[in-house]
């Protein structure tokens, strides 16, 4: 995030969004609505509803160059997640986009092993059929 983060002030953009490599189910359409929603917030992402610590999804998320200083002292601190860092840019969760009920919510499936591949083609298989 830092490096893309320098290189987007570099060229003189906003910002970046942030895609976690192993969520490969993410889609186009969940991508412009949480570009569309950035508006003048520090960053932007999906909200979840209980379960998993943080509230949001930071791994599919919108982060403006002004959080560059955020990042790099995240960096060197003992915390370095994603989410506290979040936090502490006080990003915006986007409550409109719930990956636990969205329909969308296969998007967030985590790709780490040979069983969560075989889900990731099921639901590619399932996102398919909806589409014909």
């Amino acid at each position: 995030l830092s490096a893309a983060l320098a290189r987007a002030a570099e060229r003189g953009l906003d910002g970046v969004f942030l895609l976690a490599c192993d969520l490969p189910l993410v889609d186009e359409h969940l991508v412009r609505r949480i570009v569309a929603a950035v508006g003048d917030a520090p960053a932007v992402a999906p909200a979840r509803r209980g379960g998993r610590e943080g509230g949001v999804e930071t791994t599919c998320a919108i982060y403006r160059v002004g959080v560059l200083a955020a990042v790099d002292a995240r960096l060197t601190s003992e915390d370095r997640s994603l989410r506290a860092l979040f936090r502490d840019v006080d990003g915006s969760a986007l409550p409109d986009i719930d990956i636990d009920t969205d329909p969308h919510a296969p998007a967030f499936l985590n790709v780490n092993t040979p069983d969560d591949r075989v889900r990731a083609e099921r639901a590619l298989t399932a996102r398919a059929g909806r589409a014909e």
